[in-house]
């Protein structure tokens, strides 16, 4: 699939990337938490942590309560989980006469994780498509 190709199946799904989080790239050779690292785990919950990186042992949980980055991302290295974290969006539909439409001033975002970039594509497309189906059975 070509870059263009991308771009289509972004448009067709009426979605778009918000952020890409290479971890390997994010931590460096020191593991040293980048911006972007430190925003996103301020931004998220600890249940977003466990539903992205999967059970997460007590040190890790206890570091996440202590707001101690540097206990996560220790953790991420040991446990390889080098991939991808990407931020999804896509407009919410919204009622407009006989029909809906999307608006890109209401939008639910979501993060995914991944080792490979394309499989988090897949994955924010399968996540695009479960917000789709949703709505289609409100209507």
């Amino acid at each position: 699939m070509t870059h263009v190709d991308t771009m289509e199946r972004f448009f067709q799904a009426e979605a778009r990337l918000e952020r890409v989080i290479y971890i390997a790239g994010a931590l460096g050779a020191e593991q040293a938490p980048s911006d972007e690292i430190t925003e996103f785990l301020e931004e998220v919950s600890k249940a977003d942590v466990a539903r992205l990186f999967g059970s997460l042992p007590s040190s890790v949980d206890e570091a996440l309560d202590r707001e101690d980055i540097d206990g996560l991302c220790e953790w991420l290295v040991q446990q390889q989980l080098l991939g991808f974290l990407v931020q999804v969006s896509t407009p919410v539909m919204a009622k407009h006469g006989d029909g809906s439409i999307f608006d890109w001033g209401h939008y639910r975002r979501h993060w995914v994780y991944e080792y490979t970039f394309e499989a988090a594509l897949e994955a924010c497309f399968s996540w695009v498509a479960q917000q789709r189906a949703a709505e289609g059975a409100k209507s």
